[in-house]
């Protein structure tokens, strides 16, 4: 606001600012560039999802509104945790397959177990689909210590997925 951005501009900013600052985002551009990603969008990295390219990418998460209990921040170490409870299946199978719905050409890029499974669990009820899901992706924080294992593990499967989602005539491999 102390820039004189506009709403629409103003949340783009914070956003793109916010979205995976500090110590994750280097490590999530190495991940997203080492599948190829950078290219498939044809952008030098994909450092400039969180700059110039910010109109590329569209961040969320699988429950994207705050959640307590007992007046502390909830944080579910299963899907299975957030698919049992009714109030939660509902928001992910009305808002957040909604969300992914309204954009039908985006890769769906879930970090971390919890989010992969969620997606697993969307592409099982057809509301989206698995070729658009790069499911297992490990989450770039650097406390996550199976990330490198992980990525190594499904770095050329989720690369050969992107190449194979992108139109031929975008990729420049």
């Amino acid at each position: 606001m102390a820039h004189g951005f506009e709403a629409d501009r103003l949340f783009q900013f914070i956003d793109r600012s916010g979205s995976f600052s500090g110590s994750m985002r280097p490590i999530l551009v190495g991940m997203l560039d080492g599948i190829g990603l950078h290219d498939c969008l044809q952008i030098g990295s994909c450092d400039e999802l969180f700059r110039e390219g910010s109109d590329l990418v569209h961040f969320t998460s699988v429950i994207s509104a705050p959640i307590f209990k007992n007046g502390e921040n909830y944080s579910a170490s299963s899907a299975r945790q957030l698919l049992g409870l009714k109030s939660f299946k509902l928001f992910i199978l009305e808002n957040l397959a909604d969300e992914l719905k309204a954009l039908p050409d985006a890769m769906i890029v879930p970090l971390g177990k919890v989010a992969g499974e969620v997606i697993a669990f969307l592409n099982k009820e057809k509301k989206t689909s698995g070729d658009r899901s790069l499911v297992g992706f490990p989450h770039p924080s650097g406390a996550n210590g199976h990330r490198p294992k992980l990525f190594a593990e499904g770095q050329a499967r989720w690369r050969k997925q992107v190449r194979k989602f992108f139109p031929v005539n975008t990729l420049r491999f």
